[in-house]
């Protein structure tokens, strides 16, 4: 079954990458970084709390999340359990100054599918997003099989479809 990462590969295309915060500088520079691997479509939403209207995180393939504009680590993480809750299936990456390490693992599932420590590098950048698209396929899965997910068919509407048809195959085997 072909996997998301296996299209990312193949043809070079990220899709629409969602900037949230108003740090321009950082956001800038992963754009620089991504734009050495893949062709993509930017978009930022310089505002920090409020949560991101419908349209533009529907419309946003992954999502990159500056820790510095939500405030504490509270804040951060109700900000990003409401991003998740709100948009499950959008890989996100929280960027902050304040982890010790990048985290390419699930430590994080219920807020963010990879975390970069900032000051970045290109290669964890790049490492980042391959980990979230991976993450978040297995993030997506969890919510179907636990039910989180209120209508699974809005979900396999949502999800690419490379995706929808390696979850349609899971659900069929009883693995998802």
């Amino acid at each position: 079954m072909t996997s998301k990462k296996d299209v990312l590969e193949k043809d070079n295309r990220l899709g629409r990458v969602l900037y949230i915060g108003p740090d321009q500088l950082l956001f800038s520079m992963i754009d620089s970084y991504l734009t050495e691997e893949f062709e993509f479509e930017s978009v930022s939403v310089s505002s920090g709390k409020a949560l991101i209207s419908k349209e533009i995180r529907d419309a946003s393939d992954i999502c990159f999340v500056s820790a510095a504009a939500l405030g504490d680590s509270s804040d951060i993480v109700s900000f990003c359990m409401a991003l998740r809750q709100s948009k499950p299936d959008l890989p996100t990456i929280l960027c902050s100054a304040e982890v010790s390490m990048s985290d390419y693992s699930t430590e994080r599932w219920e807020i963010c599918d990879a975390t970069l420590r900032i000051p970045l590098s290109r290669v964890a950048t790049l490492l980042a997003v391959s980990a979230a698209l991976e993450n978040n396929a297995g993030f997506v899965k969890k919510c179907i099989n636990t039910g989180r997910w209120h209508d699974p068919d809005e979900l396999m509407e949502s999800v690419p479809s490379d995706i929808a048809d390696e979850l349609a195959q899971d659900l069929a085997r009883g693995e998802a």
